[in-house]
């Protein structure tokens, strides 16, 4: 089994205008929403190669909620820690040009007892058949070295 744990996932906004116009009006022409966050990737990498996974890690809010299900619409198992706060939107800005702004959001910050029941949850995956896939920045609460 391959665990994914994607610790501080988002949702990946991705817009397409004509040009950036700081400090002015900027029409959007296309939007798009996923799942998003290097393990979730990871994970979707998996699922398109014909493997499985589960991904686990913090979902806050209704973006987590709406990240479980778009996950579960996708055929990738979820097995989330709830906490409080929102989960984080990362929004990427496409010109016709080709340029790109990103602008990502820091999500919420994790208590030292939604820490544990993450590492506990981790636990009961563990065996000689599990393989942890931890990827991705790490959220405000974690330390750095988990």
């Amino acid at each position: 089994m391959i665990v994914t744990v994607c610790m501080n996932p988002a949702i990946d906004k991705t817009v397409e205008i004509e040009s950036l116009v700081p400090g002015g009006l900027n029409r959007i022409q296309k939007v798009e929403y996923d799942a998003g966050g290097k393990g979730i990737n990871v994970s979707k990498t998996i699922h398109a190669l014909g493997g499985t996974s589960v991904a686990t890690g913090f979902l806050g809010g209704n973006a987590g909620k709406t990240i479980e299900q778009l996950l579960k619409e996708q055929g990738i198992s979820c097995d989330f820690v709830y906490v409080d706060g929102e989960t984080r939107t990362n929004t990427k800005v496409f010109e016709k040009c080709g340029a790109v702004t990103e602008l990502n959001e820091p999500g919420p910050s994790i208590t030292e007892a939604q820490l544990m029941r993450l590492v506990e949850k981790l636990s009961g995956y563990a065996d000689e058949q599990t393989l942890f896939v931890l990827s991705g920045s790490v959220p405000k609460g974690v330390p750095a070295d988990i």
